[in-house]
């Protein structure tokens, strides 16, 4: 089934993005308000805004709960959230998106590492397991 989603999304990927980049915008919004107009577009930026102010508050309530304990900071407290909102405002407003753009990529780099080494970790694992 796995298989089946990643074929499905590479299909999309590969149709749907030579019309990104003929559309020429930087945000979904934008995209919408060149095609329907600008009533549209502000329906949307406004839809947006508060998803993803919904998004960003469940990640924000997560990073507490999980991490606020390893760290030894009380996981009910609410000031443990500016303990992990100041650090990524701060880049946010110094550096704008490409900033935002360097983290999603630095992040990248590392999870791709973690995945290649836990994979060499599981195939070593399996190799010694095996009569």
């Amino acid at each position: 089934m796995g298989l089946l989603i990643n074929a499905l999304v590479t299909f999309l990927v590969v149709i749907l993005v030579p019309f990104y980049r003929r559309v020429a915008s930087v945000s979904l919004p934008q995209a919408v308000g060149r095609r329907f107009g600008s009533r549209a577009r502000y329906l949307l930026a406004v839809f947006s805004v508060g998803g993803f102010r919904s998004w960003t508050g469940a990640e924000l309530v997560m990073v507490k709960i999980l991490v606020a304990p390893a760290l030894g900071l009380d996981e009910h407290a609410n000031w443990a959230l500016v303990v992990f909102i100041a650090p990524v405002l701060v880049y946010t407003v110094l550096g704008g998106f490409r900033a935002i753009i360097t983290t999603d990529i630095i992040q990248f780099g590392i999870m791709a590492v973690f995945i290649l080494v836990r994979g060499a970790w599981a195939c070593a694992q399996a190799a010694a397991a095996a009569p």
